[in-house]
């Protein structure tokens, strides 16, 4: 019993570290489906991410917790909050790569959920490509689970296909 005692006292800090990591790691953990109001600044970033980006944009973010941008050459991206933005092809669904863009050296950690996704869609679609050239390519599975991005992609098919009978309906 003495002897348990004395391994876990130069083992408690590594414990505890691990222990804060691992919930650090859950709590970065990009959101999976409809946003929540949890602050005033969420409420104002997607605001401002509807006012910039457009109505369906925003609708997206609200509905799915993620936004998809528009690429050349038969490419798109989803872009996460906090998390790397994943290109792929939407005529097939296959996942290209995942993307960690550092934006100007700003610390986006401070950023509410909303304001992070703007400025990576403000990145994305008004410099393009440009700004790849800098962004680090990873394999898919290096941050995002694959068989996630496969239900995204999912769900991202069922809200368009929903928002399309919606808009038909609206017509009639």
């Amino acid at each position: 019993m003495v002897s348990l005692g004395l391994l876990a006292e130069p083992l408690a800090p590594r414990l505890v570290a691990g222990w804060r990591r691992a919930v650090n790691r859950r709590r970065r953990a990009p959101s999976v489906g409809p946003v929540a109001e949890h602050s005033s600044a969420e409420r104002r970033g997607r605001e401002l991410l509807e006012a910039a980006a457009g109505e369906e944009t925003g609708e997206m973010y609200r509905a799915l917790g993620f936004v998809r941008v528009w690429a050349e050459g038969g490419q798109a991206y989803l872009i996460y909050p906090h998390a790397p933005f994943v290109s792929y092809r939407p005529a097939s669904s296959q996942l290209l790569a995942e993307h960690r863009l550092e934006l100007g050296g700003e610390n986006t950690d401070q950023l509410s959920d909303a304001d992070d996704v703007l400025t990576r869609w403000l990145a994305l679609s008004r410099e393009g490509e440009w700004l790849l050239a800098p962004a680090v390519a990873q394999p898919i599975g290096h941050h995002h689970d694959r068989v996630r991005l496969a239900r995204d992609l999912w769900r991202l098919g069922c809200w368009e296909r929903g928002r399309g009978a919606a808009a038909k309906a609206q017509a009639d």
